[in-house]
């Protein structure tokens, strides 16, 4: 797995433990602060991903397969 994945799944899944953590307190306003919790953890994973947008077009094209054998 590429770092760039793990530090993407690593923000999602603290995003998801912190929504948890904040749900579970009773107040009024947990719906509230869980859905901006998930707002700040997504939003973080994008902007990772989107940090990354130059570099992947940047690189190399991919290289195409050899065209198969013909008998």
């Amino acid at each position: 797995m590429s770092l760039l994945a793990r530090v993407v799944l690593l923000r999602l899944i603290a995003g998801t433990l912190l929504c948890w953590v904040v749900g579970r307190i009773d107040t009024p306003g947990r719906r509230q602060a869980t859905a901006w919790v998930a707002a700040a953890a997504t939003s973080a994973a994008l902007a990772l991903l989107l940090s990354q947008v130059s570099a992947v077009f940047a690189g190399p094209p991919p290289v195409d397969a050899p065209a198969p054998r013909q008998p």
